[in-house]
């Protein structure tokens, strides 16, 4: 696996690669995360016969901070990282904010959108964020003042005692994702960064964005809770409506976190829709 860096939107985006082949799959992480939260797929790629790129979006992990406030700026991005990679034809995707950065890159690219064979979306780019419901800034500034501990065993006992299940993966992404600064282990992201995506993904719902003229797209999406189903119902068609070549799989017995609670799942539906291509 290689640690890689490519200038892009103004700044530096940081992405890890893994493996050879064609189509090359591009994926972004859901808000906070970084490209450790794909280190499954990272690691089976190669074996797979698959070349996998995870990057850490603006503001994330080891990216610059920069502007993120269209799909012109997430095609850039991912365009960015693929040319560094070598890719020619790619699939594209991600998990929650990662998948609306895809689909908002598609809409705004008509060049990304011609070398993109498929979509991935990780229980993501289906659901909106109401702005209109709280202060999304007011909502960053709360769990980023929250999400700190002492130490990083507290945070991986955090983590251990909340996850319905705990591995290497989840430690490292859990890392990855948090910074030491003023004797206190805390996210990296900050309030600016996290109101940003916010909005991105509003900006971004379904019912906003145009047709979509991508050729097969998969959306693996979360079924619990259960009370989520009125809701999710809508957001699956309205995203039907613009890409009707949408496949739908619903991983029944996990949430939105789909990647760390059936990460076997994920990755054999992954593999079984590259290989469909």
């Amino acid at each position: 696996m290689q640690e890689r860096f490519v200038e892009a939107g103004g700044g530096r985006i940081r992405y890890l690669a893994a493996g050879a082949g064609e189509p090359t799959l591009a994926l972004w992480p859901g808000l906070g995360g970084t490209g450790e939260a794909f280190l499954r797929l990272l690691r089976e790629g190669p074996e797979r016969g698959c070349r996998i790129v995870a990057l850490d979006p603006p503001g994330h992990g080891r990216s610059s901070r920069m502007p993120l406030g269209g799909g012109a700026d997430a095609a850039a991005i991912f365009t960015a990282v693929l040319d560094d990679a070598g890719a020619e034809a790619a699939v594209i995707g991600g998990h929650s904010y990662g998948a609306v950065a895809a689909l908002a890159g598609l809409a705004a690219s008509p060049p990304l959108s011609a070398r993109v064979q498929g979509l991935l979306l990780y229980d993501g780019g289906y659901l909106s964020a109401d702005v209109t419901e709280k202060d999304p800034r007011e909502s960053c500034e709360q769990h980023i003042s929250g999400f700190t501990f002492a130490t990083w065993e507290e945070l991986f006992a955090a983590g251990r005692a909340a996850a319905k299940r705990w591995d290497e993966d989840l430690e490292a992404a859990a890392r990855a994702a948090m910074v030491e600064r003023d004797g206190r282990i805390r996210l990296r992201v900050d309030v600016e960064t996290c109101t940003q995506a916010i909005h991105f993904v509003d900006a971004s719902a379904p019912a906003k964005l145009p047709p979509l003229g991508t050729g097969r797209a998969l959306l693996l999406r979360a079924g619990q809770p259960p009370e989520m189903e009125e809701e999710r119902a809508r957001g699956v068609l309205a995203l039907h409506e613009k890409i009707p070549a949408l496949e739908v799989q619903v991983l029944s017995g996990v949430t939105h976190e789909l990647l760390e609670e059936e990460p076997e799942s994920v990755a054999q539906a992954t593999w079984a829709f590259l290989r469909s291509l």
